[in-house]
Formats: structure tokens, sequence, C-alpha cells
């Protein structure tokens, strides 16, 4: 089995899908980096332009006002790459690894991969594979923004949030399952261990997500398209699906959009319920179509 492993994860970092989604991320959250360090230094020039002061609401000079390397983190729900990332993140968990399995058929390499280590190991080390691919495609850049941003911008709680209400809840405007902020008392004992372990539930869920879509391409055997509609379509859903409930006055709130749940500073309204029954949801369908691919006898 370990051996299976180590030869899939080593397919996974060869594959040139790997390493361009890679590298997009990384690119990405080194360019937040920069367009708030550039803000920094444009400040200390008196130049900052409109844009950069609106994100900065800083005085010439006035470093006491700036915002805290927690807010600039690019992992923080209000980054500068967030809107964009949004978009993305659902190619990104299956672009890794996810389209290998197809690969494998088109190639006639399966029955080689099954014969050589049999039909439970080849499909254990797929879904593991894709799993950790998508864990590193999360956790190796976002953590290279963590630690520039904490290494260079102010440990103070400046932001244009009003943190004391968002602590307990007193800011939200609606009637909600949950208005506080989640593992508060984390975020105000230590904010680098609350980002690191919202950065820790990122990764993981990223690499639940990628092992999903390694599981349903189990039982999609062509039009690699199909592969990247279902969660692009779920997670737009849940955005839309979320502000219809904030305006439906009716209906008590509840945050239905999934990036809000591993973004710190995101919008109020986390339900313990949705998320588990999300998460339980695509477990449940990683071990069906596990099941599925290791019986089934029409392999080639």
């Amino acid at each position: 089995m370990k051996r299976s492993i180590l030869t899939q994860l080593s397919l996974m970092v060869a594959r040139r899908d790997f390493r361009l989604v890679f590298t997009c991320v990384l690119a990405l959250t080194l360019y937040d980096f920069a367009v708030n360090l550039i803000g920094y230094s444009l400040a200390d020039a008196n130049l900052l332009g409109s844009r950069l002061a609106n994100l900065m609401r800083v005085s010439s000079g006035d470093y006491s006002s700036l915002y805290s390397w927690h807010y600039l983190y690019a992992g923080n729900a209000n980054a500068n790459i967030g809107p964009l990332f949004s978009v993305l993140y659902p190619f990104i968990v299956v672009f890794p690894f996810g389209f290998s399995y197809m690969q494998d058929r088109n190639v006639r390499l399966l029955n080689h991969y099954i014969l050589k280590s049999g039909k439970k190991n080849y499909f254990r080390s797929k879904l593991i594979a894709a799993f950790i691919g998508g864990f590193l495609i999360i956790a190796i850049p976002f953590a290279v923004n963590l630690i520039l941003s904490y290494a260079t911008f102010p440990h103070t709680y400046n932001s244009p949030l009003q943190y004391a209400q968002s602590l307990t809840g007193d800011r939200v405007d609606r009637d909600t399952v949950f208005g506080a902020k989640p593992f508060a008392i984390l975020f105000v004992q230590s904010l680098p261990l609350y980002n690191m372990l919202y950065l820790l539930f990122f990764s993981l869920f990223t690499g639940l997500l990628s092992a999903f879509s390694m599981a349903l391409s189990f039982l999609i055997r062509r039009r690699k398209i199909l592969l990247l509609v279902p969660l692009f379509v779920l997670f737009q859903l849940g955005a839309n699906l979320s502000g219809v409930i904030y305006d439906n006055d009716n209906m008590r709130f509840f945050n239905t959009d999934i990036l809000d749940y591993f973004g710190t500073d995101a919008f109020y309204g986390q339900s313990v319920v949705f998320i588990s029954v999300l998460l339980g949801m695509f477990v449940l369908f990683i071990a069906g179509s596990y099941r599925y691919a290791v019986r089934r006898e029409d392999i080639s």
C-alpha cells in the first residue's frame, strides 16, 4: 500500500497540471502580499493612491492606523485575491490530480497498475494522493503568505471590522444561528495560532474536495469537463443561496457560502449542522465511489 501511494504521489508531482496549479496559487498569494507591501511603502512616501487608501484607511505616515497583518493575510475573507480566488477555487481542487484516473484508462495503464498493486491499493492510493495534493496546493502557498505577512506588517488588531462587536456577535443585523466569531478565545489569545488553525482546516477541506474529484472520476469515464461542473455549481449555488436567505426576513439566517467557513473574518452565520452535513456527504460519496470502483468487474 505504501509503495502504491508513493508511486501515485510521484506521478502527481510530475504532472504538469499539478505544477501549474501550485504555481498559480503561489503566485496569487505572493501577489496579495506584494499589493499590501507596496501600499505600506507608498503610505510612508505620502503617495498612497485612492484605491489602497480606501483599502487601508491610513493617514499619511500614521502607522498606528495601518491594518494588522492578520487582516492583510491572504487567507482572510477580505483579502485582495478573494473575489478571483473564490471563482478559481472549484477548479483548483480538480486540476492537480483529478484527471489522472481517466488518463490511466486512456493510455491503457490501468490494468498494469491494478495487476501490480491490486484493485484496493490502486484506488486507495489514488484517493490518498489526491487528498495530499489538494492539501499541499493550499497549505504551502498560504503558509508562505502567512509567514511573510506576520514578519512584515504590524501586530495589531486594526481592521475595518469592529473586532469587539464581531467577537461577541453584537455587530450582526439579522437573526442568525451563529453571530459571534468562531474560536473567539483563540483569536484573542493568539492570532498566529488562530490563522494557522484556519489554514489547517482550509487545507484539509481542499484535500477532501480533491479526493471527491478523484472519486467522481471513478464514475465518469469520458468528458473531463464533467469533473469541473459539480463543485463549481455547488459553490456558486451556496454563495447565491446565502444571499437569498439573508434577504428573507422570515427565515433565520445561516451562511451557505462554503468558503466563508474556511476564511478568517468571514461573514457571520456559520452553521455547524450545515458544514457537518456537507462534509459528511463528501465522505460518503468518496466511500461509495471507492466501493463501486473496486467491485466493478469491467475495469478495462
